[in-house]
C-alpha cells in the first residue's frame, strides 16, 4: 500500500535455473492496491484498469492456499490480462498449487474479465535457500508470460518459465 502512494517500483530479480545461468531483473509499478475479500471485488477493480497499469491485490486474508499477492496487468497492444501470483517466504521450501489459480483465473474469466498468461513467483530473502516444492494440479489452458503453454508435468524443472524464485531488494 506505501509502494502505490509513494508511487514506488518494486526492482526485483529472479533467479536463474542452473547455477551457471543469469539472473534477470524486473521493475513493476503499483499504479493501483487493493486489498479484496471477492473474486467479484477483484474481478471490477480489474476490469476498470487501463492498459500498461499494474494492479496488485493482496486477498484479506493473508496467506491464501496458493498466494500471498496477485499482480495484474493489461497488455497495451492486445488488452490480455498478464497476472504473477506471488508467495512471500522465509521457508526453505514450498509447495505449489496450480489448482488453485486455476480456479481464480477461471472465475476472474467467467465475466470478460480473462486472464491470458501466467507466472507463479516465490519471494525470498536475496541469497536465502530456497527449493520449489510439489506441484499439484496444472495451469495447461494457459500461457506463461513469454507465450508458451504451460506444461504438464510433475516436477519443478519443467516449469523454468512459469515458475520463479524471486529476490526483492529493495523499491525505487
Amino acid at each position: 500500500e506505501q509502494a502505490h502512494k509513494q508511487k514506488l517500483k518494486f526492482c526485483s530479480e529472479i533467479r536463474p535455473w542452473t547455477p551457471d545461468g543469469t539472473s534477470t531483473k524486473e521493475q513493476r509499478s503499483v499504479d493501483k492496491y487493493m486489498v479484496f475479500n471477492s473474486v467479484d471485488l477483484l474481478r471490477t477493480t480489474v476490469k476498470s484498469l487501463e492498459a500498461d497499469k499494474v494492479l496488485w491485490a493482496k486477498p484479506t486474508l493473508w496467506c491464501q492456499k496458493a498466494y500471498d499477492f496477485l499482480c495484474i496487468w493489461k497488455v497495451a497492444d492486445t488488452n490480455d490480462l498478464n497476472m504473477v501470483v506471488v508467495n512471500a517466504t522465509l521457508a526453505k521450501t514450498h509447495s505449489v498449487l496450480l489448482d488453485e489459480v486455476r480456479k481464480l483465473a477461471a472465475e476472474l474469466g467467467e465475466e470478460d474479465c480473462v486472464v491470458s498468461a501466467i507466472r507463479f513467483d516465490f519471494i525470498v530473502p536475496t541469497n536465502a535457500e530456497f527449493t520449489i516444492g510439489e506441484i499439484t494440479g496444472r495451469l495447461c489452458e494457459w500461457k506463461n508470460l513469454q507465450g508458451s503453454l504451460w506444461p504438464n508435468a510433475p516436477t519443478a524443472a519443467s516449469y523454468t518459465d512459469c515458475l520463479a524464485v524471486v529476490g526483492v531488494s529493495r523499491t525505487s
